[in-house]
């Protein structure tokens, strides 16, 4: 973490804050906080913040303490008000800090996938203002980088369940079409009575009947030199009906196996998701 730099002045025995100047009770919390006594350098700042309400710097060390000890909500709120600094050097290491906040929160709160991801993003926002402030700063172009990393990550596994989540291997439903409504054909007669044939209908009607006949058996003789249609139909049909067989109805123990197949596959990923999480490293912290 990035401190800011004050002279210390070593104090024989325990502190007594109220008896010494503010630049004292500064330099003495800032010794606590560089043995890690967390509680007592923040009540050397406090102290310190009763003469000094509005200073950046005593914000900022105050941010420092609480980041030290993992309450980020407080540390975050310390740094926010360390803004209002006019030290452009200070602001840069404020915004540095800002995203080292946002960065570890997304570190903790990783089995909340929307919420790591928004903290993630502000993480890479507060860098990006870091580097704007101080083109030359190489951690926060570092730090950046590795928060870009992690989102993706998570991005990665956030489809990976939102895919888990839709059925498998079934059709999305379709809503049943139904048939438009057809006007009647306009050529459509309509039903009429009917009327007694006269004889000369009903030799028309028996010359009729003589040519159908005579046109079956012509067709029949047709019929016979070529394949059996009612044997190729029954063919086609059977063919239309064959399921192919990645289409079959699974047995019990074949799904078992491809059920246990995925849930090796998903083990092994989340196995190797641990492992990167593990050699990750961390935010760069250092005193300045």
């Amino acid at each position: 973490m990035r401190n800011v730099v004050v002279c210390l002045v070593l104090m024989i025995g325990a502190p007594v804050w109220g008896e010494a100047p503010p630049h004292e009770l500064v330099a003495s919390a800032n010794k606590a906080l560089a043995k890690g006594a967390y509680d007592e350098a923040l009540a050397g700042y406090e102290q310190a913040a009763k003469s000094l309400p509005d200073s950046p710097e005593l914000a900022y060390n105050r941010g420092v303490t609480y980041y030290r000890k993992g309450e980020l909500d407080k540390a975050t709120e310390q740094f926010t008000k360390a803004l209002l600094t006019r030290d452009l050097s200070l602001e840069a290491k404020v915004k540095f800090n800002l995203g080292n906040c946002a960065y570890a929160d997304a570190l903790k709160k990783q089995s909340d996938l929307k919420v790591a991801l928004e903290r993630l993003g502000l993480a890479i926002g507060h860098y990006k203002d870091a580097i704007e402030a101080n083109p030359e700063d190489r951690d926060a172009r570092a730090n950046m980088e590795m928060a870009q990393l992690l989102m993706k990550d998570l991005l990665d596994k956030q489809k990976q369940e939102q895919e888990k989540q839709k059925p498998a291997s079934q059709p999305e439903s379709q809503p049943a079409s139904r048939p438009e409504s057809q006007p009647a054909p306009a050529s459509r007669p309509e039903s009429q009575p009917a009327s007694q044939p006269s004889a000369e209908n009903q030799q028309k009607k028996q010359a009729q009947q003589q040519d159908e006949q005579k046109k079956d058996q012509q067709a029949k003789q047709e019929q016979a030199g070529k394949p059996d249609q009612q044997e190729q139909s029954k063919d086609k049909q059977g063919a239309q009906q064959a399921v192919p067989a990645e289409l079959r109805q699974m047995s019990k123990e074949e799904a078992d196996k491809l059920l246990q197949a995925v849930r090796d596959k998903e083990q092994q990923r989340r196995a190797e998701q641990a492992r990167l999480l593990l050699v990750r490293p961390v935010p760069v912290e250092k005193d300045w």
